[in-house]
């Protein structure tokens, strides 16, 4: 496979001032691709041999004040040091991505894509808009809230950089955000979840050869983070809660019944449990795609250690004279608003409930739908001696430092009879 990339005057496109784009030209895989740069001149003001500006073409914009696009640069030295730089850092890029066995893999456009990345010098700001598409385009519509809220972030906290580029991000940058985000009392576990994201998507960048390696902010500047509170709760408190009284029509008694109910599902999160349908139920299971990780789970309603089987106690409250294509609980309900705004609305109103509850009943003050995912584990592994790798494989973990080394995979049942032990 050979793989070539050179500087063309590209001579189909013809510009309003009688000038053709100067293109950065790939050669991959059999296929042509063409990524335009900044500069255009006529034809005749272009060496191909030299792959340069030449000379003439920056006399006649002097005597005749003719454009050359863009309008303003130092000197000739400087555009054409431009465009060679610019095919040199290609070039780099289709090196490492060689040598690294990643180039075989790339079909021109991929490889299209990295390069003009790396021409352009695509902000972060307009790389992390292109993660959100990409995540949106796949329904991970709560990882796209989560980069959408960083960009917000950033434009508080680096207001000097308007167009922030990957350069820009220093650990002298990320210092200076730091002391204006805890000077404003915020908790430092908030900052360290934004610069975690940040970490994310610049790793990304170095991936898709956007930014270099060497680069790398988070060499020198570490992401601190306090001790969290415990946000567990025994199973005594778990009963304290499902004691609670309220009419069976009241947003209480939803609320109530919906912990629970992600409590017996080893801790499905409100987005899952809100986008559930009926016909997400069969075969005596509940089979969904998890919003955050896009994993798919398999959860058995019949409980083997409790012939009640509180799942499918809850599930009878709601399904009866819905479809297959019919939300199963009444969280989404509005077709004027987005789902995404409907959750929203729900989980403020559930936290502010939740709190409320937990000091009415002496439980821990940071109750939340989070609480009933960090209970199941807690149950599981403190008070019934599960082994972590069935817990960690339950929850669904892909956190590599703490899942791989355990086995891949385990069989449902063992999981599902984990799940009856802890929820009994």
């Amino acid at each position: 496979m050979k793989t070539t990339i050179g500087l063309y005057l590209y001579t189909g496109r013809k510009n309003n001032e009688n000038t053709y784009p100067i293109c950065l030209v790939l050669y991959h895989n059999k296929k042509q691709l063409r990524i335009p740069l900044k500069y255009s001149v006529k034809k005749e003001f272009w060496d191909r041999k030299s792959e340069s500006i030449l000379k003439e073409a920056w006399d006649e914009k002097l005597k005749r004040k003719i454009k050359i696009n863009p309008p303003v640069s130092p000197s000739l030295g400087w555009a054409n040091n431009y465009l060679a730089g610019k095919k040199l850092e290609a070039s780099k890029l289709i090196a490492k991505l060689d040598e690294s066995g990643q180039l075989a893999a790339l079909d021109a456009v991929e490889l299209k894509k990295r390069i003009q990345h790396k021409a352009l010098n695509i902000s972060f700001y307009t790389f992390t808009d292109q993660l959100v598409e990409q995540m949106q385009k796949h329904k991970k519509d709560g990882n796209a809230e989560v980069y959408k809220d960083t960009k917000r972030f950033l434009k508080i906290f680096a207001p000097d950089h308007p167009e922030l580029s990957f350069e820009q991000i220093t650990p002298t940058l990320l210092k200076n955000i730091e002391l204006r985000y805890m000077a404003k009392d915020n908790s430092l576990n908030g900052l360290s979840h934004y610069l975690r994201t940040i970490r994310a998507i610049y790793n990304r960048a170095i991936e898709e050869g956007i930014v270099d390696q060497e680069r790398y902010p988070f060499k020198t500047y570490k992401i601190r983070q306090s001790k969290s509170h415990k946000t567990a709760i025994s199973k005594n408190d778990i009963e304290k809660i499902r004691a609670m009284q309220f009419p069976a029509d009241s947003k209480s008694y939803l609320i109530k019944t919906l912990f629970d109910f992600s409590f017996l599902c080893r801790g499905m999160n409100l987005t899952d449990i809100a986008k559930l349908k009926v016909r997400n139920i069969a075969d005596g299971k509940i089979r969904y795609r998890r919003s955050k990780s896009g994993k798919d789970f398999e959860i058995r309603i019949k409980n083997c250690k409790d012939p009640t089987s509180r799942i499918e106690v809850i599930l009878n409250l709601y399904l009866p004279g819905k479809g297959p294509n019919d939300y199963i609980f009444p969280i989404i309900t509005n077709t004027r608003k987005s789902e995404l705004e409907q959750i929203k609305a729900f989980r403020f109103l559930t936290n502010h409930y939740l709190k409320r509850w937990a000091k009415r009943i002496g439980i821990n003050p940071t109750l939340s739908f989070n609480t009933a995912r960090h209970s199941w584990a807690t149950i599981g592994k403190k008070e019934l001696g599960i082994e972590i790798p069935i817990i960690s494989e339950g929850l669904g973990h892909d956190d590599i430092k703490t899942t791989q080394i355990y086995l891949d995979s385990f069989d449902d049942y063992l999981i599902d009879d984990a799940s009856d032990s802890i929820t009994s």
